[in-house]
């Protein structure tokens, strides 16, 4: 794309200029209070109590591979998480540590 002179190579130049604006303008009428972040995170899929049975569980045993966990959330629970972080997560709420191998 050839830039003509005197005018932007692109139309987005425009909205860095529109958000800082933006986000300016609410500061300015409602101070820094307004521009925390207003995410609350998700709801979880396991209750507390499920939670704590799925560490009583992995304790079980002293290795697992991470599909037995996988498995054993969806038949029991009908969970399943998006992300492998959540399951690492569980794993270390146990008291397990893995590697990938």
């Amino acid at each position: 794309m050839t830039a003509t002179p005197g005018k932007p190579k692109h139309r987005l130049s425009f909205y860095p200029y529109l958000f800082r604006t933006t986000w300016q303008g609410i500061y300015e009428q409602q101070g820094a209070k307004a521009l925390r972040m207003g995410y609350q995170g998700g709801a979880s899929y396991l209750t507390e109590a499920e939670q704590q049975a799925v560490l009583e569980w992995l304790q079980q045993k002293d290795y697992w591979h991470l599909e037995d966990l996988q498995r054993h959330l969806w038949q029991t629970y009908q969970v399943e998480f998006r992300s492998r972080q959540s399951y690492y997560d569980l794993m270390a709420g146990a008291g397990l540590s893995w590697k990938k191998t």
